[in-house]
């Protein structure tokens, strides 16, 4: 089980926050964030572009799940068996943990 929230949405959240509070971006929101933060050239478009597309895959997954969830008998959670994925759902999880893992990494290296 993948716990979403915890390894995919915070993550890419805590990062445009950073984002944020480092280059004094006043937007609110993670994706006005990062299109504020390519826009004032922190970072560059496709970069920002990517990591919005993973913000917002990380919630429609998690809004799925969420949708699923108590028809199965099971209380909302952010948890989330790749297995029980289709082939596609599972091929954009990991892309969308592989641009979470590059935002993490940009951070390192600039903070």
């Amino acid at each position: 089980m993948i716990n979403l929230k915890l390894n995919g949405a915070t993550p890419i959240v805590g990062g445009a926050r950073l984002i944020a509070l480092a280059d004094r971006i006043t937007k609110i929101g993670t994706l006005a964030r990062f299109t504020s933060a390519a826009r004032h050239g922190v970072s560059r478009k496709a970069e920002a572009e990517a990591w919005c597309d993973a913000s917002t895959c990380i919630q429609l997954l998690r809004v799925c799940a969420h949708q699923n969830q108590p028809s199965l008998g099971r209380p909302l959670d952010n948890h989330i068996d790749p297995d029980h994925l289709s082939d596609l759902n599972r091929r954009i999880l990991k892309k969308t943990f592989r641009q979470a893992r590059k935002l993490q990494q940009r951070l390192a290296l600039d903070y």
